[in-house]
Parts: structure tokens; C-alpha cells; sequence
């Protein structure tokens, strides 16, 4: 709860679900503004010249920095993307850290975790229905693993690229297919990740040779993956 207050800069007291409320409510205008354009190929020199989204709050104030910066219009989708994302899996974060069985990584740094829920170690990714799989959400939901492969080979070769244990949370839009605007239905997802962790068996996991995902060559090392739907 402080977590999520403190990451919105507020000092007064609101309950989670408020704090959430209203994070919801900010990262609708960026959702209700526009397509989600990249602009430019995402890559660490963009990176650079857009890390100022991770000390702005509002989605105003995003786009008053991106006209001070004199950030082209390609660069300033980037940035817009970027806050997007970030505000929204900080958001994710939180939830997860809200339950019981789930505690926070130490170091809010670390590459390949942010949390453990009944001790076993994972981070998370949210991701929209990706339009390469090749496949309809039917199938999809019933071929799990083969989803999560296909989101580990085909993940962002930056920063937090690994192969560890890893949570998605993919979000599917049935009525539009716009599938990136689930990324500001904050309590609703807070609805299915609760659910999630209040039902979690480890044994359910999907377990995974992090050699054949990597290089496609056998190792003795497992790692351990799960999807949570979030589909509206």
C-alpha cells in the first residue's frame, strides 16, 4: 500500500484500491489518446533519450516534457509507450506484493526478480496478445507452454532479457483486438492476479529447459513459468 502511494507521490492516506483508482484514471489518458505507435525500433540509445518517463507522474506532464526536450514525433510516441509501460508494471508490481503469500524483492534493481510467492522466485512481464504466436486466443489457452516459449524466444533483447522463472500476464481485448489498452484496466487485472496468487499451486507451473529455450541445446537447469489471463 505505501509502495504504491509513495510510487504516485502522494502524501495523504487513501486505501489500495483508491491509490489504484487513480493510477487507473492517469494512465487512461494515455490509453484513450491515440494508437500505440512505437515511432522508432525499440533499442538503448532511444531508451536513453526517453528515461525521463520514469520521474513523471501525469500524462500531461509526459507530454509537456517531450515538447521541452523538442523530442521529434517518433521519439515522443516512444516516450508516451514507455510511461505507458512503466507506470503499468510498477502498478502490477504492487498488486502482486499486496498478497499475502508474496514477498518483495530486496533489491529493487535486480534483473531477473521482482517477487516470491511461497518462496520461489519470479519476475514479471505484462505483455498484450502477441500478433506473432500465429495462433487464436482459443488455441493459446490451451497450449500454455507453448505460448511461453514463444514469449521467452521472442522477448526484448534489452535490459532485462533472461531466462529465468518469469510470470506473464497477457492481456486479450475480444471486442477491439486493441489489446494494449488493457494495460490501464488496473483493477481489473488486480481481480485476476489475486485470484491467481489466492489459488497458486506450484506444482501447476510450467517447467521449462532453460538450455533448449536459450540456444536450443538441453541444460540441467529448469525454470518455472506460468500465464495469467487477462481477457475483456
Amino acid at each position: 500500500m505505501l509502495e504504491l502511494l509513495n510510487y504516485l507521490n502522494l502524501k495523504d492516506k487513501m486505501d489500495f484500491n483508491q491509490a489504484l483508482e487513480l493510477l487507473e484514471n492517469m494512465l487512461k489518458e494515455r490509453t484513450d489518446n491515440g494508437s500505440y505507435s512505437w515511432g522508432k525500433k525499440q533499442g538503448n540509445l532511444s531508451d536513453r533519450k526517453t528515461d525521463f518517463i520514469y520521474k513523471i507522474r501525469s500524462y500531461s506532464a509526459l507530454l509537456e516534457k517531450c515538447q521541452s526536450e523538442n523530442l521529434d514525433r517518433p521519439l515522443t510516441e516512444y516516450a508516451k509507450n514507455r510511461w505507458l509501460n512503466f507506470k503499468s508494471a510498477q502498478a502490477i508490481e504492487a498488486m502482486f506484493s499486496q498478497h499475502h503469500s508474496v514477498r518483495k524483492e530486496a533489491d529493487q534493481y535486480h534483473q531477473s526478480i521482482d517477487f516470491y510467492i511461497n518462496n520461489i522466485n519470479f519476475d514479471h512481464k505484462t505483455s498484450q496478445f502477441p500478433r506473432g504466436f500465429g495462433h487464436n486466443l482459443e488455441y493459446a489457452l490451451k497450449n500454455k507452454k507453448e505460448i511461453i516459449e514463444w514469449l521467452y524466444k521472442n522477448q526484448s533483447t534489452e535490459r532485462r532479457m533472461h531466462f529465468e522463472n518469469r510470470l506473464f500476464v497477457i492481456l486479450y481485448d475480444t471486442k477491439n483486438k486493441q489489446h494494449w489498452k488493457l494495460k490501464s484496466d488496473l483493477r481489473g487485472i488486480y481481480t485476476k492476479i489475486t485470484d491467481y496468487l489466492d489459488n497458486f499451486d506450484q506444482n501447476a507451473l510450467i517447467a521449462l529447459d532453460q538450455g533448449l529455450l536459450k540456444d536450443g541445446k538441453p541444460s540441467n537447469k529448469i525454470i518455472y513459468s506460468d500465464v495469467i489471463w487477462y481477457v475483456k
